[in-house]
């Protein structure tokens, strides 16, 4: 049976629906990656400076010595991305950056969206990027292992633990750090474009003092003002002055309890965007972790 053509009048208006559904497909990408994610340099380990640290005594699995990136998994399964200083030592302890997924995003997409790894590898940090899964009381505690499993692979401090993350990764990090009966415990936390509100905290107990760095975008409309009420949360739990005072584009509360800075970074972004802050998130966690004066 012979196939009847369209009718010329149908070309223009398929030509166009074709190159759209592919503008679609190919563009939208393509804008993503050029407009959110990090490539470059960013995602090279840097060396660190050993200088006047002492070795130590540090049991290690047999991958210690192994040339990063390694991949790891949670005893659940969740895939871990781990980077060391690109001139790692094994006999020393090392601090841990966790990063943790937004919704949807493996270690490797998390990593090029943070854009982590150069700084915190130059500052003496190991760095975990963990993959994403559904938030669920399961999948949280599960992710509570991610520091374990890369101290069990690499020479770790777990008292010098710091977790952040974006949008569910930014949840994760708030969640772990007040959670009573989760460990091991976070040093400081810095969490982005955290879907947890004011009301939602106040449900919960005030853990011990600890730095926190709430990161969150002005323009968020998933979650609005939902950073800063946050952070007068946990400036309160801090036992911080009421009321803050302005600091290299932050607000920073004076007066908390030792080892519990408390400052609230906004961005012009939306929910999507990931501040372009990776210096001053890894200063802050550099201080938390007991690297750096504070300034």
């Amino acid at each position: 049976m012979a196939v009847r053509s369209l009718p010329p009048r149908f070309y223009l208006p398929l030509a166009i629906i074709v190159l759209v559904v592919g503008g679609l497909f190919i563009g939208l990408p393509a804008w993503l990656a050029i407009t959110h994610l990090h490539w470059g340099d960013a995602l090279l380990s840097a060396s660190y400076d050993y200088r006047g640290e002492a070795p130590t005594a540090c049991p290690a699995g047999p991958r210690a010595k192994d040339p990063d990136p390694t991949e790891l998994r949670t005893p659940g399964g969740i895939p871990i991305r781990v980077h060391t200083p690109k001139n790692y030592d094994p006999r020393r302890l090392h601090p841990l950056l966790v990063v943790f997924a937004p919704a949807g995003l493996g270690p490797t997409l998390n990593e090029r969206f943070t854009g982590l790894t150069h700084e915190a590898t130059a500052a003496g940090f190991v760095v975990a990027y963990a993959g994403s899964r559904g938030l669920t009381q399961r999948v949280i505690r599960d992710l509570a292992q991610v520091a374990p499993a890369v101290a069990h692979t690499y020479c770790i401090d777990l008292d010098r633990l710091v977790y952040t993350g974006h949008s569910d990764g930014g949840t994760i990090s708030s969640a772990l750090a007040f959670l009573s009966d989760i460990a091991p415990r976070p040093t400081a936390i810095i969490p982005s474009a955290a879907g947890i509100r004011g009301e939602d905290l106040a449900r919960e107990s005030c853990p011990a003092p600890l730095p926190v760095m709430i990161l969150h975008g002005d323009r968020d409309r998933l979650f609005p003002g939902f950073g800063r009420e946050a952070a007068r949360w946990w400036a309160q739990c801090n036992q911080c002055e009421s009321t803050p005072h302005e600091e290299n584009s932050c607000l920073v509360w004076s007066g908390c309890r030792e080892g519990g800075e408390t400052r609230y970074c906004a961005h012009p972004g939306s929910h999507l965007d990931w501040p372009d802050r990776a210096r001053e998130i890894v200063a802050f966690a550099r201080r938390a972790v007991g690297k750096e004066s504070r300034p």
